[in-house]
C-alpha cells in the first residue's frame, strides 16, 4: 500500500483495517453537550489527538479537562468516555488504535 491521505470533514473511520495492517483510526466531531459513550480499549492503548475545542475525558470515575491542541493516551483495559463540555463549539479529535 502506498501513501494514504484523507481530509477530515465529518465523524467517520479515517483508516480502516482493510487500509492498514498496523492501525485503525477515526475522526470524531462532538457537538456541545454530546459524548461518545463509555467504552473500553480492551487490550490495546488508544491515542487521541484533540484538534479543536475542549471537553472532558472520563476514566475510573474521574473527569479530566482536555483542550485543543492536546494528546491523550488511554491505557489498555481502560473504560473511558469523552464529552464536549463546551456551550457552543464542536470538539474534534482523531483516535488511533493498533489493528488486531
Amino acid at each position: 500500500m502506498g501513501l494514504f491521505i484523507k481530509r477530515l470533514e465529518k465523524s467517520e473511520t479515517v483508516v480502516s483495517r482493510s487500509e492498514s495492517a498496523q492501525v485503525h483510526a477515526g475522526y470524531v466531531v462532538l457537538g456541545p453537550g454530546r459524548e461518545v459513550g463509555e467504552h473500553s480499549t480492551e487490550g490495546e492503548e488508544e491515542l487521541i489527538v484533540v484538534v479543536e475545542g475542549n471537553g472532558e475525558v472520563f476514566t475510573e470515575g474521574r473527569a479530566q479537562k482536555i483542550e485543543a491542541p492536546c494528546v491523550v493516551v488511554v491505557p489498555a483495559h481502560t473504560a473511558h468516555n469523552i464529552k464536549n463540555t463546551s456551550g457552543a463549539a464542536a470538539l474534534k479529535y482523531v483516535y488511533a488504535l493498533p489493528t488486531k
